[in-house]
């Protein structure tokens, strides 16, 4: 996915215990592979679209932070085997302004879901 334009950049302090024992869990950082990201609901982007360059592992007092560029796409890896919560402290700086407008521009499936739904509201009223 990619943060909100109005934030400066996201980190994330992690605070794996000594008895989690599951793989993954981690940051996957990632560039695309395709000229123009699409994105769906969330600023979420397809994984056929990226390719993953670095993952930064769930650790124990590991820090990763990112700095938030309409370029910044990442993720948590998926975690198998997991019997422990993953622990961590999200930090962020988010400003009053948009620091860059990216192309959020949704997939042609999410424009047609809401196409669909707008008609809906106006013949029986929000959907709730």
């Amino acid at each position: 996915h990619l943060d909100r334009e109005n934030k400066l950049f996201v980190a994330a302090l992690y605070f794996r215990t000594s008895v989690d024992r599951a793989e993954g869990g981690g940051l996957d950082l990632y560039v695309p592979s395709v000229p123009r990201l699409t994105f769906g609901p969330k600023r979420t982007v397809p994984i056929e679209q990226v390719r993953t360059v670095k993952t930064v592992p769930y650790r124990n007092n590991t820090l990763v932070a990112v700095l938030n560029t309409p370029r910044a796409v990442h993720g948590v890896a998926p975690r198998r085997l997991a019997t422990e919560p993953r622990y961590s402290l999200l930090i962020f700086a988010r400003l009053s302004r948009t620091l860059f407008r990216a192309d959020t521009r949704t997939s042609p499936v999410v424009r047609a879901v809401r196409s669909r739904l707008k008609r809906m509201r106006r013949y029986f009223g929000p959907i709730e």
